[in-house]
């Protein structure tokens, strides 16, 4: 009976330290702590998670800093709690809706983990949400083997929600007509016939899909991780031209980078505008880019800003070589 009393004692003790210790975590505080961001730069409340957060689940968390995640702690405990304070026509209470074990990170060079485990969920006993663990860099590439269980597709995905399929579509914006737009030939003005810019890589890209019926999105006619990549040294001027043979425009954005707009059309811009996300016209339009690679050195991400096309494939990635 001492025994027990002693170990209730005890218990009591560390959850009254942890309590005093504890700190309210903006994110899942395994990567909160490990890379110092907020739930905003990776959460929304529909639908459901950012774009940049949606790139770190596709690329099974490739794209963090792994040697800062590697000194956080890879575990933390989530608990949603409710009480009530007593009065005179009810009894004080405590509920806990839910209670779960959040993990992941990174073993070694090319292996990513990640497990989310409800002790309790919603008031009842819970299940393992995700648990999996992903090979990557496969083929010195891009490519990734996943095991266990996991979201596919992603549920957060407004086009892959069931009855998306069956859904009314929009009417026709009003006109326009009169109305003085912003464009970049305004903004930059219009020169001669574009002849290309100095630069140490230059890379053509032909943004392709849209079939009806299908949901592919391409670039050079890959769907992500397979597309063509550009590869780059520290200090190097890249030079970047987009072909857009869809009937839509799309809304091409740089990561960690700021780009000049040189040319539209075949047309060079007299006054080259400083952009980190640019439209490429529809129906064989082209736009070409150049920037300077003086990013820190890693992986940084290009890709269509329209979400659905983004996770369809169109989408590649700035590659530093060491």
């Amino acid at each position: 009976m001492k025994r027990l009393v002693s170990l209730a004692c005890l218990c009591c003790t560390c959850a009254f330290l942890f309590l005093l210790t504890a700190r309210a975590a903006r994110a899942i505080p395994v990567f909160a702590n490990g890379q110092g961001v907020s739930c905003e730069e990776c959460h929304t409340t529909f639908p459901g998670m950012t774009p940049y957060g949606m790139m770190v689940m596709m690329t099974n968390f490739q794209i963090l800093n792994r040697h800062l995640q590697n000194q956080a702690l890879p575990f933390a405990v989530r608990a949603y709690v409710t009480s009530y304070l007593a009065n005179k026509d009810r009894p004080g209470s405590l509920m806990v809706s839910d209670l779960s074990l959040l993990g992941g990170g990174f073993i070694g060079r090319n292996f990513t983990w990640y497990l989310e485990q409800h002790a309790i969920d919603s008031g009842q006993i819970g299940q393992t949400e995700q648990m999996w663990l992903s090979w990557n860099g496969l083929f010195h590439g891009t490519n990734s083997l996943q095991l266990g269980k996991f979201h596919t597709p992603f549920p957060f995905m407004p086009a892959h929600a069931p009855g998306m399929e069956n859904a009314s579509p929009q009417g026709n914006s009003q006109s326009l007509e009169g109305v003085d737009v912003f464009t970049y030939e305004k903004a930059c003005g219009v020169g001669g016939e574009y002849a290309g810019a100095p630069a140490d890589v230059r890379t053509a890209f032909t943004l392709g899909g849209g079939v009806y019926g299908t949901s592919i999105w391409s670039i050079d006619g890959k769907q992500w991780p397979n597309t063509p990549k550009i590869r780059v040294r520290r200090g190097d001027r890249v030079a970047v031209t987009f072909t857009n043979k869809t009937d839509m425009d799309h809304p091409m954005h740089l990561h960690g980078h700021v780009f000049r707009i040189v040319a539209i059309g075949g047309k060079a811009m007299l006054r080259p505008l400083a952009k980190d996300v640019s439209l490429v016209p529809a129906n064989g339009g082209t736009l070409s880019w150049t920037f300077d690679a003086t990013s820190p050195a890693g992986r940084w991400l290009l890709h269509c800003h329209n979400e659905v096309h983004m996770m369809d494939g169109m989408m590649t990635e700035v590659d530093y070589l060491s």
